[in-house]
C-alpha cells in the first residue's frame, strides 16, 4: 500500500459551505456534513535541494489522507490487483473523455476537461481557480515553479520549494478526476461497492473516502500453477483488452486505465502496464560485445531500489 497526503488544519475542510473539519481529539469519526481527511502526526522530511536556503529540515506536521493505492497478488490473480482511492473533495469530475492517441508511440496526455466553475471549494480545484484564474496552472498540468530547488539526480525537475508560497501565475494546481465514478460509467462496479459500503461506513471519517476502480487481468492464462513472477512473459500491449475496467476513450476506443487524481494527476495512468516493466539490467562482455539480461522484479518497483544489486544498472521506464 502506499498513498499521499497534505499538510492539513482544521481550516482545510473542502466542499459545501455546510462542511467542517473534525475535532482534533477524535479522526475516526465526525458529523455527517464532515469533510475532514484521516489526519496524523509524522515526521516531514524535506531535503536540503528542496529549500531555498540549501537547509534540509524535519518537522512535525500534521498530514491528512488525499489518496492511497492498495495491490494485492493472489494465486488467481498473480499479475496483482490494483485498487486505488481518493478523498471525495479531491477534484470535480472532468468533462468529456480521455484524448485518443494520435498515432503509435505517441502520448496525447490526460484528460484536460476541468470544469469552467466548480461551486465547490476542492482541495485540488479550489474556488480562487473559478473563470481561468490566472494564479492557477492549465488543467491537470503541473504548476509553475516557484523557485530553483532542483532535485541534482533528475535533468527535469521543474524545482518547487515547499517552503514558498506557489508561483503567482500558475502556481496552483487545478484537478480534475479523469474517469467519473458513476453508476452507468466505465467505473460502475466501484461506484456499486462505494454505495453498498456506505451504510456500514457511517459518519466514519472513512466514509469521506472512495475506491475509483480496482484493474485486474480477465484473462487466467497468464497465472502459473506455482506463485511466481508473471512480468517476464507478461506481453502488455498484446493484452490490453484482457485488463479491466477498459475505459472508453475519444473516438469510441477502449483503453485500460486507472489513476489517482492526487497521485497520477499529470499523466495516463494504466497500473499493470506501467509495473509490468519493473526490472533491472546485468551487462556482461562477451566474445561479441555487450550482452544485457533483464531480471523483472515481480511489478515492484521497490525490489530495485532497495536491492539494487553490485553490477546492476537500471532499464526500467514508467510514466509514474
Amino acid at each position: 500500500a502506499c498513498g499521499s497526503g497534505f499538510e492539513y488544519d482544521d481550516d482545510d475542510s473542502a466542499g459545501d459551505d455546510d462542511d467542517s473539519a473534525g475535532d482534533d481529539d477524535d479522526d475516526s469519526a465526525g458529523d455527517d456534513d464532515d469533510s475532514s481527511p484521516s489526519s496524523e502526526e509524522l515526521l516531514v522530511y524535506t531535503p536540503d535541494y528542496r529549500t531555498t536556503d540549501g537547509t534540509a529540515t524535519c518537522e512535525l506536521k500534521t498530514m491528512g489522507l488525499v489518496g492511497m493505492h492498495l495491490v494485492r497478488k493472489t494465486m488467481g490473480q498473480q499479475a496483482w490487483t490494483w485498487s486505488t482511492f481518493e478523498h471525495v473533495n479531491n477534484a470535480p469530475d472532468c468533462d468529456g473523455l480521455i484524448p485518443a492517441a494520435g498515432g503509435a508511440g505517441s502520448d496525447p496526455g490526460p484528460n484536460t476537461g476541468c470544469p469552467d466553475t466548480v461551486a465547490a471549494d476542492y482541495w485540488f480545484y479550489p474556488d480562487e481557480c473559478n473563470d481561468a484564474d490566472e494564479s492557477c496552472a492549465a488543467c491537470n498540468t503541473p504548476p509553475s515553479s516557484n523557485g530553483e530547488c532542483e532535485n541534482p539526480d533528475t535533468d527535469n525537475d521543474a524545482g518547487w520549494c515547499p517552503n514558498e508560497a506557489p508561483a503567482e501565475t500558475g502556481g496552483m494546481s487545478k484537478l480534475c478526476r479523469q474517469v467519473p465514478v458513476t453508476e452507468d460509467g466505465d467505473y460502475a462496479a466501484a461506484y456499486a461497492q462505494n454505495a453498498a459500503c456506505s451504510d456500514a461506513l457511517g459518519d466514519s471519517v472513512w466514509g469521506n473516502y472512495e475506491v475509483i476502480a480496482t484493474q485486474w487481468y480477465t484473462d487466467s492464462s497468464i497465472n502459473p500453477t506455482d506463485c511466481g513472477d508473471v512480468a517476464a512473459t507478461l506481453n502488455v500491449s498484446a493484452n490490453k483488452k484482457n485488463i479491466a475496467p477498459l475505459v472508453t476513450i475519444d473516438g469510441g476506443q477502449t483503453k485500460p486505465f486507472l489513476g489517482n487524481t492526487a497521485m497520477e494527476s499529470y499523466e495516463r495512468s494504466n497500473c499493470t502496464g506501467c509495473h509490468a516493466k519493473a526490472s533491472f539490467s546485468h551487462q556482461e562482455t562477451v566474445d561479441t560485445g555487450v550482452e544485457t539480461t533483464p531480471y523483472y522484479t515481480d511489478m515492484s518497483y521497490w525490489l530495485e531500489v532497495e536491492v539494487p544489486g553490485a553490477g546492476h544498472s537500471s532499464t526500467t521506464s514508467s510514466s509514474k
